[in-house]
């Protein structure tokens, strides 16, 4: 049942979602990418997290030239140490987690010049997840930048750096800032 169930949502998307595209005139965009995330010290505790590798994906639909709408999620396993209360973590790995859904901001400089790189900010709200050897999530917001090098109508590198800022802990009290910079592939149909 909830195979036929899912496959009649996944028709009738497909089939709503052809006119809405001839009405919009919008393309769908695909970006696996890899990146380097910057952790830190999680707040309400004295456990640091060491800087590590990020991969990730991104889809995103453009409604008007300068206005998308995206969804992301990255996956990095940093390593770990400190203690949380009475218990002490040697070195280890932690799982981390961040996805988020939002809207981006297409702007390319004028003045003249052809094929002038876009700036690209993008705003979204998400949540961060900690896993292994603690089970913690928490709501976060992703804020960026990024730019676009266009090497045909269908595919281009794209780069930037994106801050996922959020409360940890059972408090709430501390803010926690994830700085990630990326490179990725970005396929557009």
């Amino acid at each position: 049942m909830r195979k036929l169930l899912g496959l009649g949502l996944a028709f009738g998307l497909i089939t709503t979602a052809s006119p809405a595209e001839g009405q919009l005139d919008g393309r769908l965009s695909a970006e696996p990418f890899v990146g380097y995330g910057f952790f830190g010290e999680l707040s309400d505790s004295d456990v640091e997290l060491e800087a590590d590798l990020m991969l990730g994906g991104r889809v995103a639909y453009e409604l008007a030239p300068q206005w998308s709408v995206f969804g992301t999620v990255q996956r990095s396993s940093p390593s770990v140490s400190g203690s949380i209360g009475p218990v002490e973590i040697e070195e280890g790995e932690i799982v981390v987690y961040h996805w988020s859904v939002g809207g981006e901001f297409s702007y390319v400089p004028r003045g003249g010049a052809e094929g002038m790189l876009p700036i690209l900010i993008e705003a979204g709200i998400g949540q961060a997840r900690y896993e292994d050897p603690f089970d913690f999530s928490d709501l976060a917001v992703n804020l960026g930048i990024a730019s676009a090098l266009q090497l045909s109508d269908f595919v281009a590198v794209r780069f930037g750096a994106n801050d996922y800022i959020s409360n940890y802990g059972e408090s709430d009290f501390g803010v926690v800032n994830q700085v990630f910079v990326r490179v990725g592939a970005e396929l557009s149909f």
